[in-house]
């Protein structure tokens, strides 16, 4: 007879454990049968369940690149953790820049039949933009049904602006500090940027920063958007007591930094990170201006002459005239607040 004693219900593989004859207690000849007992057992193998869905990270050729050749491709690739059943698919994005900065050539990456990896390239567009470094984030999603997303699924790429910033292509061109004040013409403090380079340039990421005459204690506002070629860029700082005075045109960035309107010193940075000396010269710093007779940092030999209630420093050409020293490429006169909807001034 055959006895079966599993141990496990998920056994699936048996064995003899042991073969014991049972000989019955008359002879028997060549003829004569013989009754065998074998007991059978299973082994410990254990089954699992059914196939196990791969899953599919992300990774890059290269964490770096530029809008020049020959390094403006990067080879995205997915890659399953094993073959693949069917052709399975992820959908691939770029964020943190925009449609015109890249392009792909597929947004799809396809991971065909028994294969673990499939690709496709990120090519870097050139454009006339002067944006320095830019950050991308690509990431996939959308699984197919055959997989699932691992980790990780989203890795950056660093990318190079080929566009060279011209010197001074975005200078501070109007200081102003007594709004509110007895007599003023506007009821807030300002500071105007110019763009004079012929391209778009982009100060998100920027600031600009006021100091006292003589202080190390800088306060920041931080700056949005782009200011288009040859154009003008408003900075609305804090209102003075004069609340009814009239408004400034539409800022287009806005900060609560209360000005000195006889001296002090304003920083262009091309960072959002406070300042901590009276120097005007940094890594940072993209355009520096002392005004007032007592401002203890300045470009050049001296700061720019003592402005007042009714006057503002106004850099000399439209806001061209830029020799690094302030106490010549600033005059004084009348505030005239210029914003990104004036008429641009294309510098000689």
């Amino acid at each position: 007879m055959l006895q079966l004693e599993p141990r496990t219900p998920l056994a699936r593989r048996l064995h003899c454990q042991q073969v014991r004859p049972f000989i019955s207690t008359q002879d028997y000849s060549d003829h004569a049968p013989i009754l065998v007992s074998l007991v059978l057992t299973a082994d410990s193998t254990t089954v699992t369940g059914g196939p196990v869905t791969p899953t599919v990270t992300l990774s890059l050729s290269s964490n770096t690149s530029a809008e020049a050749t020959p390094n403006n491709t990067v080879t995205i690739t997915a890659t399953a953790s094993s073959a693949v059943t069917g052709a399975q698919t992820v959908t691939v994005t770029g964020s943190g820049i925009t449609a015109t900065d890249y392009s792909l050539s597929s947004p799809t990456i396809t991971i065909a039949d028994g294969q673990t990896t499939g690709s496709v390239t990120l090519t870097v567009l050139d454009d006339t933009d002067l944006e320095g470094f830019k950050t991308a984030t690509i990431t996939i999603a959308s699984p197919s049904s055959g997989i699932a997303l691992g980790t990780p699924i989203s890795r950056t790429v660093a990318i190079t602006d080929n566009e060279v910033v011209p010197v001074a292509a975005v200078v501070i061109s109007q200081v102003y500090g007594a709004g509110g004040n007895t007599g003023a013409p506007f009821r807030n403090d300002f500071i105007e940027l110019k763009n004079n380079s012929s391209s778009a340039m982009l100060v998100a990421g920027w600031s600009v920063q006021c100091a006292s005459a003589t202080g190390t204690i800088w306060q920041v506002t931080n700056l949005s958007g782009s200011i288009a070629p040859s154009g003008y860029y408003l900075v609305q700082q804090a209102i003075g007591a004069a609340t009814t005075l009239p408004a400034l045109p539409a800022p287009d960035a806005t900060g609560m930094i209360l000005m000195s309107g006889t001296a002090g010193k304003v920083a262009l940075v091309n960072t959002t990170t406070a300042l901590t000396s009276s120097s005007s010269v940094g890594a940072s710093i993209v355009d520096f201006a002392g005004y007032g007779t007592t401002a203890n940092g300045f470009e050049g030999a001296a700061p720019t002459p003592a402005p007042s209630n009714t006057t503002a420093a106004i850099r000399n050409g439209g806001g061209c005239t830029d020799t690094n020293v302030n106490s010549s490429d600033f005059v004084i006169g009348a505030p005239t607040p210029r914003n990104s909807s004036s008429a641009a001034v294309a510098c000689p």
